[in-house]
């Protein structure tokens, strides 16, 4: 095989090892964040779905309520923090239900989905988002970002099992030290 262009003249292994080295820096290059979503189930087995304003990324499709992690938060402090910004809810934040990564050419997401129950308050909208309530077998009628694919799947597949399962995935506590222990 004959190397062509930049790598022209050099052996075939040292062109796959200048091609390796390439996409190595350009996946080191990508912004990578951390983003946490709630599947927040309410009445008659209805999942919140919020639809992204104007003017933000991916504007006009319909997702599960979050946002990013920041630096030093737990996954559930980001979640907590993202629903009262959001929507002014306490969340209830069960266990971790999937995660999808999305990539774009100078971006990469990791997106993890946790089960919730609304705890205090109403949602209401607070960043210009549209919300409704929907049922599992009607997620698939809502434009959604193809990371979300994998939830509306498990959701759609197995909805009860999935919404049930809340009580008993509930993030693990830490034990509450005995005065006296160690």
């Amino acid at each position: 095989m004959k190397a062509e262009g930049k790598n022209a003249g050099l052996g075939l292994t040292t062109s796959v090892r200048l091609l390796c080295a390439e996409e190595e820096r350009s996946i080191r290059a990508k912004t990578q964040i951390t983003v946490v979503a709630a599947v927040i189930s309410g009445d008659e087995g209805r999942i919140l779905l919020a639809r992204r304003p104007k003017g933000n990324h991916m504007a006009g499709l319909w997702e599960f309520p979050g946002g990013k992690v920041e630096e030093g938060e737990s996954f559930s402090e980001a979640l907590a923090r993202e629903l009262d910004e959001e929507l002014g809810i306490v969340v209830e934040i069960g266990g971790p239900l999937t995660f999808a990564v999305h990539t774009e050419p100078d971006l990469e997401i990791l997106l993890l989905f946790f089960s919730g129950v609304i705890a205090t308050g109403v949602p209401t909208p607070r960043e210009g988002q549209e919300l409704r309530w929907v049922r599992p077998d009607e997620l698939r009628d809502f434009p959604m970002p193809p990371a979300d694919d994998e939830v509306v799947e498990l959701l759609t597949a197995q909805p009860l099992a999935i919404i049930n399962r809340h009580d008993a995935d509930r993030e693990p506590r830490a034990p509450t030290a005995k005065p006296g222990a160690p």
